[in-house]
């Protein structure tokens, strides 16, 4: 492990595996300080590593965001919109940025996943669309049902471990015959491609997933604390728009009058979230879509790159590295929640340079 904080390190450094080591393991209760410590589990002794929620872990996520979304004003977006038939019928809308010049075979495709109550257009999704296109990738980023600007005709909507969507433009992807596939996955979308590849999915030359809370309990319960509740609130706000306008497209088929009842994460997911896509409860609904469990299940060559100022997730989603050696970690102390490239790499350049050391191409 390097003796190095993460902000000194080199950037050639930064994609480098198991630079920072921390467990898997359930915490109890937060201090009022809000910093926690982790114990390394082949080591008898703390590493120094610190988790925190001040100030900083705010203000990394927020004004990167704002940046971002400043720079798109003057960002030309070339991208057109596709619709694709999912596996079970519905339409998966999504954008994409191609080169007509040359045939799929002779390029490289990126699929980016978008993040809770996020879209194809989301400032992090434009910024490494932008980037990776110049590089010469192919890009595409999808909608999550409920998400594009029409709502999606079946009656299902997404959820923080639906990966059927993910799996059909897969199988999309490889039809057409690209020569290699990436994907990018921010915050819930770095959930959905994490399990995805646990359950198996083929086909993917690497992957990258940022700021993932991939174990949804823990995620779910803290929310409904951090910032005194700010994310969490936003978030239900719209996720209750998207159950009012489903409920007009099939009548009588959602119980609303729970919905102003719902005043968290698990509330919602107790009476809407679970019931739609056939879990038994809320708590049932967080565990068997959490990729915490199948983590040791992937064999694609994927990196997990978590901020421990990340105001989004508990320590639970910080895994041991020692315990999935087929996956690689970095764990820096700064970048908040997907807040990357805030004077440092950005989170396009960083897939980027470990796409080309699972692959050993130059572009």
């Amino acid at each position: 492990m390097s003796g190095l904080r993460p902000d000194t390190q080199k950037k050639s450094d930064l994609y480098n595996t198991n630079l920072i080591t921390t467990p898997h393991h359930k915490y109890s209760t937060l201090n009022k300080n809000r910093y926690f410590y982790f114990m390394s589990f082949h080591s008898s002794s703390q590493i120094p590593v610190s988790f925190s929620y001040g100030f900083n872990a705010h203000w990394q996520t927020i004004y990167p965001h704002l940046q971002r979304s400043f720079r798109s004003l003057y960002r030309q977006n070339k991208a057109l919109l596709t619709h694709l038939k999912s596996s079970d019928g519905d339409v998966i809308p999504y954008l994409h940025w191609t080169d007509n010049s040359r045939t799929e075979s002779q390029k490289d495709l990126i699929i980016l996943s978008h993040g809770l109550e996020g879209a194809a257009t989301s400032d992090y999704n434009l910024e490494a669309a932008a980037t990776l296109h110049q590089q010469g990738f192919d890009v595409w980023a999808w909608y999550m049902r409920g998400c594009a600007p029409e709502m999606n005709p079946g009656p299902l909507l997404y959820n923080s471990g639906f990966t059927l969507d993910l799996k059909s433009l897969c199988e999309q992807a490889n039809k057409q015959g690209y020569k290699r596939l990436f994907l990018i996955g921010f915050s819930v979308g770095g959930n959905i491609t994490l399990k995805a590849l646990g359950e198996g999915l083929q086909g993917i030359t690497a992957a990258l997933a940022y700021s993932a809370p991939i174990v949804l309990g823990d995620v779910s319960d803290h929310l409904s604390k951090s910032f005194d509740g700010f994310y969490m609130k936003r978030f239900l706000k719209s996720l209750k728009e998207k159950i009012q306008k489903k409920e007009t497209q099939y009548p009588g088929t959602l119980p609303l009058d729970k919905l102003s009842a719902c005043r968290n994460f698990y509330s919602f997911d107790d009476d809407f979230t679970a019931p739609m896509h056939g879990f038994s409860s809320a708590m049932d609904y967080y565990d068997r879509s959490s990729s915490i469990h199948l983590l040791s299940s992937i064999q694609t060559p994927v990196k997990l790159i978590s901020a421990t100022n990340d105001p989004f997730l508990t320590p639970s989603c910080f895994p041991n590295p020692a315990a999935y050696p087929n996956m690689q970690f970095y764990y820096p102390d700064h970048g908040g929640h997907c807040g990357f490239g805030y004077g440092k790499a950005s989170m396009a350049e960083m897939a980027l340079e470990f796409f080309q050391q699972m692959t050993n191409f130059e572009r």
